[in-house]
């Protein structure tokens, strides 16, 4: 629903669909995916790891920043306040106890407290501090770069684009306009 915009609702019942997981190399995830681990990291555990890193702060905002996207590129006629239902709805739900499962499933006792433990050292808690800023000073370099890529591409091809350009408007003018 985010990644979409909105559809006016019908009156027949929402589809209910199942998402598959396709199988992973088992040398990218460890011997955690599909079978269960002997000692899966506890409960605990992954809260306290979710907790240090700000899972679910970044997932509220990740959720708010998708309906600020989406709420540009949907059809005009929805209320700001469906909008905002949208967000306090999505700030509802506990994303840490939807998580914690999933976690438990790659990541045993021993490999969490290694995490864990790393997230509370200095370099944890410096990677922890500066993530934010890494984040957005990369993000900076990649658009430049993006726009440079999408400048370069353009020349390349700009007799082609003023071509089709010509020959769209032509076939799209306004009967006053010809």
């Amino acid at each position: 629903m985010l990644g979409q915009s909105p559809s006016v609702p019908s009156a027949s019942p929402p589809k209910t669909v199942t998402v598959e997981k396709e199988p992973a190399p088992q040398a990218s995830l460890g011997k955690g995916y599909g079978a269960p681990l002997e000692h899966p990291a506890t409960e605990d555990q992954v809260r306290e790891y979710l907790s240090l890193v700000g899972y679910a702060r970044t997932a509220h905002t990740v959720a708010s920043t998708m309906i600020r996207t989406t709420r540009m590129t949907a059809l005009p006629y929805f209320p700001a306040s469906y909008w905002d239902d949208m967000d306090a709805e999505l700030r509802k739900i506990d994303v840490v106890s939807i998580a914690v499962p999933v976690y438990q499933e790659y990541f045993s006792v021993d490999d969490m407290q290694a995490v864990i433990d790393f997230y509370r050292s200095s370099a944890g808690k410096k990677l922890l501090n500066t993530q934010p800023v890494l984040t957005s000073t990369i993000s900076v370099v990649l658009r430049k770069r993006g726009e440079e890529v999408g400048k370069a591409v353009f020349a390349k091809h700009k007799d082609e684009i003023e071509t089709a350009k010509k020959e769209y408007d032509s076939q799209h003018a306004s009967p006053a306009s010809k």
